[in-house]
């Protein structure tokens, strides 16, 4: 999609919302695009209003929560994970998104956790266990962290990140 696209759905979804001004996912649509616009402050509000509209939207939360990461709220982020997995607990992605979110912030026990509920629901994405891994990576588990990584490539042998971490984890393994 070339930029021109973006600025016609712009365009679609704000005339849907003027039309009916109650439609959530109008709402939700266009904070999309306006989030892959890199306007999170817009991106953010649009949700808002989507949530206000559907409070059981977890679509909704989740992608604030991904808007708010963005520009630094992890916070804030955390919460909107938070509520879209309690609205909808068979979603791993939720769970990978906030245990990134807990990544950043430097709570690596609660970011593995969040990534073993990830696994737990897609056992066969090997991005969550790449996540995991460098988690335990930075917790100095490098042992757990290697069995990830090598789990991720199982997976998907042609997982770069998975790959280089495994190298790096090794190496760290072997200075001990």
């Amino acid at each position: 999609m070339d930029l021109g696209d973006f600025d016609a759905a712009l365009a679609d979804f704000t005339e849907s919302i003027r039309l009916d001004p109650q439609n959530d996912k109008a709402f939700y649509n266009r904070g999309i695009v306006q989030q892959r616009n890199e306007e999170y402050s817009a991106a953010i509000a649009d949700y808002t209003e989507a949530i206000r509209l559907n409070p059981q939207f977890d679509f909704a939360y989740n992608n604030r929560g991904n808007a708010r990461a963005a520009i630094g709220d992890l916070d804030g982020a955390i919460a909107d994970y938070s509520e879209a997995i309690r609205l909808n607990p068979l979603k791993a992605d939720y769970f990978n998104n906030r245990g990134i979110t807990y990544y950043n912030k430097g709570n690596y026990d609660s970011a593995i956790a969040d990534f073993t509920d990830a696994i737990e629901l897609k056992p066969y994405y090997g991005i969550y266990f790449n996540n995991r891994g460098f988690a335990y990576t930075n917790k100095q588990n490098y042992d757990s962290a290697i069995v990830d990584f090598e789990t991720a490539l199982c997976i998907d042998p042609n997982h770069k990140r998975a790959k280089d971490n495994l190298v790096i984890a090794r190496k760290a393994r072997n200075r001990r």
